[in-house]
């Protein structure tokens, strides 16, 4: 589903660590940065586990974006849409 948000969830339903809460953009970029780390280390004879690489570019992730700016940006959108049909579902006032 495009736009969608995905999140890592707590029990409570809360997400776990907001840091990872991304949409699928994001994905791909971590995963082009994950790559890009797993090249430059292989490149240089550096024996680190493609785990422990993972957990580092894990750790140093920021979104472009912060969290509450999209949120604010969407809620936005649906209060000034001239068309409720463009509004998914479970997104309304």
């Amino acid at each position: 589903m495009p736009g969608k948000i995905f999140c890592t969830r707590s029990a409570a339903g809360r997400p776990a660590d907001s840091r990872f809460c991304s949409r699928p953009g994001a994905a791909r970029a971590l995963v082009g940065q994950l790559a890009r780390e797993l090249a430059l280390r292989a490149a240089n004879s550096d024996v680190t586990s493609p785990l422990e690489v993972m957990a580092t570019v894990l750790r140093n992730y920021s979104p472009p974006v912060p969290l509450s700016t999209i949120a604010f940006q969407m809620q936005l959108a649906v209060n000034e849409t001239t068309d409720a049909k463009l509004i998914p579902r479970g997104r309304c006032h």
